[in-house]
């Protein structure tokens, strides 16, 4: 017997959907959602366009500039149609905007400078409307997803000097083509090794309470927390974990730092000591540690027996949910 999908209740549809668009995604996967998605029926459109508005994803420096001109809501060069009317009326609701940013592996295997770039341009553009006419009033999170790109884009082009006021988490990850031969893990091991610290006197993110970072060197996020002086939040990968020293003097702003599993890390009982043994001696008083590491219990009852001389609050992320 053939089930019909119309016959399917409209919140079943808004579930899966929702789910499937707040999945881990490639860039790929998410230009076809939105391409093919809205060209299913007119009720799919309507389910599918608040949910892409609430947690917007910039891929593209066309639908930046389509992004652009329905938060202005400019007249467009052909008739108006249902995506674009369905999609202006849910953007004042977004939540959040992510950019995907990628390198021209076609040159290189991994973009360290380039003198223009449309996706970045395209990000400033976006932030300069946002901020300068005071749009997407329930925007809370910035999140930019480097591909394949060194770290000095963000700071040589001032990528976020025009800054709306209203986001107060901000997300920067950097990751590399793991399947590419022609980016082996020497070349990514030299980026960490070769960061060279920039200042930034011209942008500070003072409304920015939470920071997270990924796949970048501990000098990188001093350089991110310089520019947020009111980081109260600040979430890393457990790699970096051995580095915390480094961040001393710490902001007095910041209260928890979140150890984030690192993508693909293996659990083990060396990396487990290496952690706790950093932990502890952090320079840190009166500071929450969340762990996201499955650590083995031997870790964590060392943790637990020295953690009170060092003023330290550690817990588990689960414990720290239910905070």
């Amino acid at each position: 017997m053939s089930i019909s999908l119309s016959w399917l209740p409209a919140e079943l549809y808004d579930t899966i959907l929702r789910q499937l668009w707040l999945s881990k995604l490639s860039y790929e996967e998410r230009i076809d959602l939105l391409i093919s998605l809205p060209l299913v029926n007119k009720a799919w459109l309507s389910i599918f366009a608040p949910i892409a508005m609430t947690d917007a994803h910039i891929a593209t420096p066309e639908y930046g500039l389509h992004y652009i001109q329905l938060l202005r809501e400019t007249p467009f060069p052909e008739p108006k149609g249902l995506w674009t009317m369905a999609t202006a009326a849910a953007a004042s609701r977004c939540r959040s905007l992510t950019f995907h940013i990628r390198g021209d592996s076609t040159l290189f295997p991994v973009q360290l400078y380039r003198a223009t770039n449309t996706m970045g341009d395209t990000l400033v553009s976006t932030l300069y409307t946002v901020a300068g006419l005071g749009f997407l009033p329930n925007l809370r999170r910035l999140s930019i997803e480097y591909s394949n790109w060194g770290f000095d884009d963000l700071f040589d082009h001032y990528r976020m000097i025009a800054f709306p006021k209203q986001i107060t988490h901000l997300d920067l990850n950097y990751s590399y083509n793991e399947n590419d031969p022609n980016v082996p893990r020497s070349l990514k091991e030299y980026l960490h090794g070769s960061y060279v610290r920039h200042r930034c006197a011209k942008c500070e993110l003072s409304s920015i309470r939470s920071v997270s970072l990924s796949g970048v060197p501990i000098e990188f996020v001093r350089d991110i927390l310089g520019v947020c002086p009111n980081t109260e939040t600040l979430e890393v990968p457990t790699t970096l974990a051995d580095s915390l020293t480094s961040l001393h003097p710490l902001s007095s702003t910041v209260h928890t730092i979140i150890l984030q599993t690192s993508q693909g890390a293996k659990r083990d009982a060396r990396l487990n000591s290496v952690l706790a043994k950093s932990i502890l001696q952090c320079c840190f008083p009166s500071l929450r540690i969340v762990i996201e590491e499955d650590m083995d219990g031997r870790a964590w009852r060392r943790i637990g027996g020295l953690s009170h001389s060092r003023s330290l609050e550690i817990l588990r992320s689960r414990a720290a949910n239910d905070l």
